[in-house]
């Protein structure tokens, strides 16, 4: 980071600073609460039983009342159901320490994605960048399939991780510049989205609140979500085969 300041460029591709940037960002993108969410989603659902039993029934009422704020459609009751029931089956209910193993002990997993991208140094001369507890984001535009899908690093048009306020880290498809003087109103697309999709916390400079008076954040972030319906397997030729019912989850986008 220091070298970003005095040089006013990213390190090199393939060299020693540029993995070590590789490593921090994939650190950052596994230390989220909505990663440790996904695991700890049983503790949290046995948490909220306290001594009623684990059912379909109580499934519901804790996506309901906790974790959604609003009544979930029957698929994905079912779904957060299926789902619980196989990871208890199988695991038991997930400790905090299990939550640490599962998200950081992937870290290696997720370098080569951003070893392949393109790297640019976006520059602001006007508007601060913020910063949150989830710093990284995953971007694309707005789709339909929103509604009942997520996204991540494969299909991600950008990968952005603000360096300081007036410095924001952005990997793309594809070649371009290295880097790129940006306008006010780019920073503020950037810090909706930002606060978007943050948990609770967003992060401005103390002497320049401006920016953090343009956001606002939502009374709830991102949220595990679940669906289960019948899978289809399309083999060669275009045939499509049955394959019963699968099991989905994902973070929504905001």
């Amino acid at each position: 980071m220091r070298e970003i300041d005095r040089t006013g460029r990213l390190p090199a591709a393939r060299s020693e600073d540029r993995e070590v940037l590789c490593l921090y960002l994939a650190a950052q993108m596994n230390r989220t609460p909505e990663r440790r969410t996904v695991v700890l989603f049983p503790q949290a659902v046995k948490a909220y039983a306290k001594d009623r039993p684990l059912d379909y029934a109580l499934v519901a009422e804790y996506l309901e009342r906790e974790h959604l704020g609003f009544a979930p459609q029957p698929a994905e009751i079912e779904g957060a159901w299926s789902w619980l029931q196989g990871v208890i089956a199988m695991y038991g209910v997930p400790s905090q320490t299990d939550a640490i193993y599962a998200t950081l002990g992937t870290v290696d997993d997720l370098m080569p994605h951003f070893r392949s991208r393109h790297w640019q140094l976006e520059v602001s001369h006007k508007a601060d960048f913020l910063t949150s507890d989830a710093p990284l984001i995953l971007w694309k535009p707005n789709s339909k399939e929103d509604a009942y899908k997520g996204f991540g690093l494969l299909d991600a048009h950008q990968i952005r991780f603000p360096l300081d306020p007036r410095k924001q880290l952005v990997l793309t498809r594809g070649t371009g510049t290295s880097v790129a003087d940006v306008s006010a109103r780019r920073v503020e697309r950037c810090n909706t989205d930002l606060a978007d999709t943050c948990e609770q916390v967003i992060v401005g400079h103390p002497l320049r609140p401006t920016w953090q008076d343009k956001v606002e954040l939502r009374e709830r972030g991102p949220r595990l979500r679940f669906n289960q319906a019948p899978g289809v397997r399309v083999g060669p030729g275009g045939r499509r085969q049955p394959m019963g019912d699968v099991i989905h989850h994902w973070t929504s986008r905001r």
